[in-house]
């Protein structure tokens, strides 16, 4: 069976292992599982994350009591922001790399999303300057 596109698998327990050996027993038999029902495996992207480590899954920091935005994406988003409200949507989305200045709005409105959906007042703060932007009058 294949599916159009990638899918991601993430497992976590709230127990504690008793042995090391567990993990790589574990890890085993989930992979000889996933192969047996027709997937397949992408070891450059397996990782397995002990206790105390930074756990990351789809750019969401999750070893806390809920998901939350990494301090690059929050950092990313700030900038974007910062650098629109001093220099302009056209010229950031050019200094930025982007074919357009809408492709930047539209960008930066899905960033500001993606952060209400998680951290709800940081995203407040984030689409407030976001709905400061001057819009943009550029001929396309």
């Amino acid at each position: 069976m294949r599916f159009p596109r990638p899918t991601l698998l993430c497992i976590s327990s709230a127990h504690k292992l008793r042995k090391k050996s567990h993990v790589p027993r574990l890890h085993h038999q989930l992979r000889s599982d996933i192969i047996s029902e027709g997937f397949s495996l992408n070891i450059k992207k397996t990782r397995i994350s002990g206790p105390g480590s930074r756990k990351r899954v789809l750019g969401l920091l999750v070893d806390g009591d809920a998901p939350r935005l990494s301090k690059d994406t929050r950092f990313r988003i700030d900038r974007l922001l910062y650098a629109c409200e001093k220099f302009g949507l056209v010229e950031t989305a050019v200094h930025e790399g982007f074919d357009s200045a809408v492709g930047l709005y539209n960008h930066l409105g899905g960033l500001t999303a993606h952060a209400c959906d998680v951290d709800i007042d940081l995203g407040k703060k984030f689409r407030q300057r976001f709905n400061l932007i001057d819009t943009f009058e550029e001929s396309e």
